[in-house]
């Protein structure tokens, strides 16, 4: 059996996003040197967005590619500079980026504690339940038997469950907001 370089195993993924493909290609994601899933990194690229350096924006986004590959915000973030440059071909590029990676994160699980969803980069739970047109009302870290999880409650009830295990392990920058339960 040969084994899929990263940039093979994105095409394939995006000609037929299935759990199995997305599983395969975030291994290949994480397995990446350049793969330190920082939250500074996406609000670096908020902030260019905010001083109007669009073009910067792509350029750091080529830069953080492919180990940024998987991550929904950093495609909507291109959009959006794409958007502010009047590149309407690139945006919905974009839009389709963002829209698959957050489908596939949805396919590993079901958000449940026994089958929490796999978490990639600082921003995965966010974007998802955005998605979902869900509210965050407060996040928590609960180390467990099977790993840390990222516990996030919803506006009106709910609660889903996010595994940040193999994220944090490679030194991930945990956002701010969630508090941390053991």
């Amino acid at each position: 059996m040969k084994l899929l370089s990263l940039e093979d195993a994105w095409e394939v993924f995006l000609e037929a996003p299935t759990c199995r493909r997305f599983l395969t290609l975030r291994e290949l994601v994480i397995g990446e040197a350049d793969y330190v899933p920082a939250m500074s990194t996406l609000l670096e690229l908020e902030s260019l967005l905010r001083r109007n350096r669009y073009e910067q924006v792509q350029r750091r986004v080529e830069e953080l590619l492919p180990a940024w590959a998987l991550c929904p915000r950093l495609h909507y973030l291109a959009g959006c500079a794409a958007e502010s440059l009047g590149d309407a071909e690139e945006l919905e590029l974009c839009r389709f980026l963002s829209q698959t990676c957050v489908e596939g994160i949805l396919s590993t699980g079901d958000g449940s504690q026994r089958r929490p969803w796999l978490a990639t980069y600082p921003t995965d739970a966010s974007d998802c339940l955005a998605h979902m047109r869900l509210s965050i009302e407060s996040q928590c870290l609960v180390e467990s038997d099977s790993g840390l999880r990222d516990v996030v409650t919803v506006s009106g009830g709910g609660t889903f469950w996010f595994d940040v295990e193999q994220m944090v392990a490679v030194g991930a920058e945990i956002p701010q907001t969630a508090d941390v339960a053991r």
